[in-house]
């Protein structure tokens, strides 16, 4: 699986790939203001394509730092306008506690009441499973209202 979607600068970077419906973006070292903005483009893009059917979001950042200020602004665009595209599942595979705070409130922000603490894994395997699993019963239930 190549990315499908990249950039990088001298302090982070991230890619995109998308495996099925499920989105999968690692991110590596600071988000900086240019980063989240190429990031929140990029993932507007990806959106766009699968023409709202449901999917899933896995952020890959376990070599991840923290976002700035700025960033963390841009972050939020993003999350919101996944849930407004119908992402249906988020897991991500995160360490750095300066990271775990701004994604805790960037959910809250958005008004995810579900723990973070349960859509955190310790691998991307781990939450590639989870995510299939969730998109599967979507998938399922929705075969069942149409049929």
């Amino acid at each position: 699986m190549a990315p499908k979607f990249s950039f990088s600068t001298a302090s982070g970077s991230y890619s995109f790939d998308v495996s099925g419906n499920i989105v999968i973006c690692t991110l590596n070292g600071a988000c900086c203001d240019l980063v989240a903005q190429r990031y929140v483009a990029t993932l507007t893009n990806i959106i766009h394509s699968f023409q709202g059917e449901p999917w899933a979001y896995l952020g890959n950042a376990l070599l991840h730092e923290a976002a700035t200020p700025q960033a963390e602004t841009h972050l939020f665009q993003a999350y919101s306008m996944s849930l407004q595209n119908n992402c249906v599942a988020d897991a991500y595979c995160l360490m750095s506690a300066v990271g775990i705070s701004q994604l805790k409130s960037i959910r809250h922000k958005a008004g995810i009441t579900l723990p973070l603490s349960e859509r955190i894994f310790s691998s991307v395997p781990l939450a590639m499973e989870q995510l299939s699993k969730e998109l599967a019963k979507r998938s399922k239930k929705n075969a069942r209202l149409v049929g």
